[in-house]
């Protein structure tokens, strides 16, 4: 049974819809195509309110993420700018304090980055 999930595992990015985005680290840009996800976070405050929260991240083939000829793996500060909505937007990597990047699942098949929509404020 394990074969028949990792299989389709391996198989499921060939069926979603890519976009390809511009991923930036340490002032270095590359285009990526990426498969747009989202995740739903819950949580409770102190007062005992409960909260449901989506995010928005992008799944990402390892073997995409390279500078150079180095592999790279996503780190907070990073930047992706995404226009495939009609209007460009810029995600912070690991905004919020969250963590940067972590497996897609136990395959290890897709790289799911986590991002905030950076927003510029001007004082």
């Amino acid at each position: 049974m394990a074969d028949i999930l990792q299989n389709a595992m391996t198989a499921l990015p060939l069926f979603l819809p890519h976009r390809n985005v511009t991923y930036r680290q340490g002032g270095v840009a590359i285009s990526l195509s990426v498969i747009v996800g989202k995740s739903m976070v819950e949580g409770q405050n102190t007062d005992g309110l409960r909260w449901k929260m989506e995010m928005r991240n992008y799944l990402i083939e390892p073997g995409e993420l390279v500078i150079g000829t180095t592999e790279i793996k996503p780190q907070e500060g990073d930047t992706i700018t995404d226009d495939g909505e009609g209007t460009t937007k810029t995600y912070i990597v690991a905004g919020d304090g969250m963590v940067a990047w972590r497996w897609s699942s136990r395959y290890h098949k897709l790289i799911r980055v986590n991002v905030t929509e950076r927003s510029e404020v001007a004082v």
